[in-house]
C-alpha cells in the first residue's frame, strides 16, 4: 500500500469510528427522508454511521485477498450506497442487516473479477462455491480428516455447500487454474514461439469463405429477379406474409386489399409458385428460398 493510500485509509477509519450506531427509529426516519424527499443529509448520515460495518465486513475477506485492504473497503462502500438507495424502512428490517448483504455482495463480486480475467461465478450456485469453498473444506476436514478423497470428497463438499457435484467440480477447476497470456513464450528466452501459435483456427479457409459470399450474391440476384416477376398485389402479399418481423394474417391483408381471405391465399400460392419457378430455372431449389433469413429478402422486396 502506498503512503497516500495508507493516509486515506487511516482518515476513513477515523471517520468511521467517530460516528455512533443509529437506533432503529433513527434509521427509519433517515431512510424515509431519503426515499420521500431525497434529502442528501439523511443519506449521508446513514452512510457515515455505518462505515464501521464496511470495515468489519471487509476484514472478513482480507484473509482471502492478497491485494490492498483499501480496495475491499472501497467495494464495501459501493454496497453500502446501494443499500441506502434500496432500503425500505417500512419492512421492519434493521438497516445494518440489510446493508450487510449488499456490502458482502459487492466485495464478493470484486473478488470474482480480481480472481481471473475470464468471467467466473456467473450463477448463484457458482458464487456460493467461490465464497464458501474454503470454509466448507475446513468443516469437512474437521469431520473426516484428510482421508476422504476423490468422488466421496466431492459429494461431501457439495452436500455442505448445497450445490450439485458438477458445479463444485467446475468451480474447483477454475479456481485452481490461472490466466495465461496467449503471448507467453514457449521454450527458452530466445524462442519466438507463443501459446497462440498452437491455438487451432476452426474457421473456414479463404476459398470457402469467398465461395459462400459469391453464392449469396448470386442467390440475392435470383431472388430479386423472382420478385420482379410478381404483380403489385402479389408483391404486397409476399412482403406482408414473409418479409416483416410480425407477418400479417390472410384475413388482415384481405381487409386492406378489399378481397377475401381465400383470395389472398390463392394469390400467395401463385406468387410462391412464380418465385419457385424462377429459382428452379436458375438451378436453385425451393428449400433455398425457405431456408434463407427474412433479412435477405427485405433487401429485394
Amino acid at each position: 500500500m502506498s503512503r497516500n493510500q495508507y493516509d486515506e485509509l487511516a482518515a476513513y477509519m477515523s471517520v468511521a469510528g467517530n460516528h455512533r450506531i443509529l437506533t432503529h427509529q433513527e434509521e427509519i426516519e433517515l431512510a424515509t427522508r431519503w426515499r420521500d424527499q431525497q434529502d442528501p443529509k439523511a443519506s449521508e448520515t446513514l452512510v457515515r454511521c455505518n462505515l464501521r460495518a464496511v470495515v468489519k465486513i471487509a476484514g472478513e475477506f482480507r484473509a482471502h485477498y492478497q491485494g490492498s485492504f483499501a480496495d475491499l473497503v472501497q467495494e464495501g462502500n459501493m454496497g453500502l450506497l446501494k443499500a441506502v438507495d434500496r432500503y425500505d424502512p417500512e419492512r421492519g428490517t434493521r438497516f445494518l442487516s440489510y446493508a450487510g448483504w449488499w456490502i458482502r455482495a459487492c466485495i464478493k463480486e470484486f473478488l470474482l473479477r480480481q480472481r481471473s480475467l475470464v468471467r467466473m461465478g456467473t450463477t448463484q450456485k457458482q458464487r456460493v462455491v467461490f465464497s464458501r469453498l474454503g470454509r466448507a473444506k475446513a468443516e469437512l476436514a474437521s469431520r473426516t480428516g484428510p482421508a476422504l478423497k476423490g468422488k466421496a470428497r466431492e459429494e461431501a463438499l457439495a452436500e455442505i455447500l448445497g450445490v450439485p457435484v458438477k458445479v463444485l467440480r467446475e468451480m474447483e477447476g477454475r479456481l485452481s487454474g490461472h490466466d495465461l497470456s496467449l503471448e507467453a513464450q514457449i521454450g527458452d528466452g530466445d524462442s519466438e514461439t507463443t501459446f497462440k501459435d498452437f491455438v487451432a483456427d476452426h474457421r473456414d479457409n479463404q476459398e470457402l469463405t469467398v465461395g459462400r459470399i459469391q453464392q449469396a450474391e448470386l442467390r440475392h440476384q435470383v431472388i430479386k429477379q423472382a420478385m420482379h416477376s410478381l404483380n403489385n398485389k402479389e408483391k404486397i402479399i409476399i412482403h406482408r406474409r414473409f418479409l416483416i418481423d410480425r407477418p400479417d394474417t390472410l384475413k388482415v391483408i384481405g381487409v386492406d386489399l378489399g378481397i377475401s381471405r381465400e383470395r389472398v391465399r390463392q394469390l400467395e400460392a401463385r406468387a410462391l409458385k412464380k418465385i419457385r419457378q424462377t429459382m428452379t430455372s436458375q438451378g436453385y431449389t425451393a428449400e433455398d428460398l425457405v431456408d434463407r433469413s427474412a433479412a435477405q429478402y427485405r433487401q429485394v422486396a
